[in-house]
């Protein structure tokens, strides 16, 4: 197991940890302007061109639900352990992630979503933010734990007018 500070949140040094089996808790940097992967999945999405709002959206919707190519796997490997990633989500930000799991069977903080289609003109949503909270879920479901029917999220819509987004 190896805990790390945000210096450390590259796409290749998690990548190098996954492929040796080592588990690790390495945070996000908190400004995906300079994430790499971040940049090859959604830096040709205009932003101007899309409204946020908050959705409840449903356990089904999620169990199959992608991320980014560059993330591809990873919320299978969250999924692998949901316990694990719960219990290591206990302080700072994190203070209250397994009591709302355990009472209310869903996250703490909302994930974001987008629409895929000017993503990659896809149909359906894809998450962009909050990969190991899907994983918790798709976890969670697949060992029969307390999983609420829906779970609100920050969802990305394309709008045709860039002056009506939120």
């Amino acid at each position: 197991m190896l805990i790390a500070d945000q210096g450390y949140a590259h796409d290749s040094t998690r990548r190098a940890l996954r492929q040796r089996g080592v588990r690790h808790v390495i945070p996000e940097r908190s400004d995906h302007g300079d994430n790499g992967a971040f940049l090859r999945d959604y830096g040709k999405l205009d932003l101007r061109a899309v409204a946020w709002t908050v959705e409840a959206t449903a356990t089904q919707e999620f169990l199959a639900m992608p991320t980014g190519r560059s993330d591809g796997s990873c919320i299978d490997e969250y999924a692998a352990d949901p316990n694990h990633w719960i219990s290591v989500r206990q302080h700072g930000v994190h203070a209250g992630v397994s009591l709302c799991w355990a009472t209310h069977g869903t996250w703490k903080r909302w994930p974001i979503l987008v629409d895929r289609s000017p993503v990659d003109a896809t149909a359906g949503l894809q998450v962009v933010e909050g990969r190991t909270r899907v994983g918790i879920l798709r976890g969670r479901h697949r060992e029969n734990d307390r999983v609420a029917p829906q779970h609100l999220a920050w969802v990305g819509r394309p709008t045709a007018d860039p002056s009506q987004t939120a």
